[in-house]
């Protein structure tokens, strides 16, 4: 190509070049909008208001804790069980309605009927035949004394004379929930 004609069309090119044709430009990133500019509010996290614990500061709290407790240890004695026994005759506390209301609530969650009654009421009625409780359990409590603030009590669970759990124990208020706080003398059958 002669020279003549190479320093034209580079002439041309450098125009087209500054006058902007084939140019990119870059346009700025886009920008979210803000809560303003949208149509609708983002939704509002909402966390509920947390449930008041129940007040279980009554006494009768007390002995379903030591019941509570009772149950849950040496467990092969609940299974099979429709009834459950329960004498509060040597109980300390002024509201005995309050306790069975407790082992009633505990009876028809677990499907079993309530016996509120003594070991010798259980046998005269043939709960009880030959030592033996065989479709229930018996739970029975004696105390030492009941304050507003600790209770000390003697407590049992008892299917058969070599199927029982027990001891003394030491229950004290807390806040406004009763704690175990000793079990003394433990023994098993």
């Amino acid at each position: 190509m002669p020279r003549k004609l190479l320093f034209p069309l580079c002439c041309a090119l450098a125009l087209l070049l500054m006058a902007g044709c084939g140019t990119v430009t870059a346009k700025p990133a886009p920008v979210s909008p803000t809560p303003s500019q949208t149509d609708t509010p983002p939704p509002e996290e909402t966390t509920p208001p947390a449930e008041p614990s129940p007040d279980k500061s009554g006494a009768e709290y007390a002995y379903f804790v030591v019941f509570e407790h009772l149950f849950s240890v040496d467990p092969g004695l609940n299974g099979g069980i429709n009834y459950l026994a329960v004498d509060l005759s040597s109980v300390c506390a002024a509201d005995t309605d309050a306790i069975a209301r407790l082992f009633e609530d505990f009876c028809k969650e677990n499907n079993l009927t309530l016996l509120l009654d003594t070991y010798a009421g259980l046998v005269e009625k043939g709960y009880i035949t030959d030592y033996a409780f065989e479709d229930g359990l018996f739970v029975r409590f004696e105390d030492e004394s009941l304050s507003e603030e600790c209770l000390i009590t003697r407590a049992q669970k008892w299917r058969a004379g070599d199927g029982a759990y027990g001891g003394e124990y030491t229950v004290a208020l807390s806040g406004n929930a009763w704690e175990i706080t000793e079990i003394a003398g433990m023994w098993i059958s």
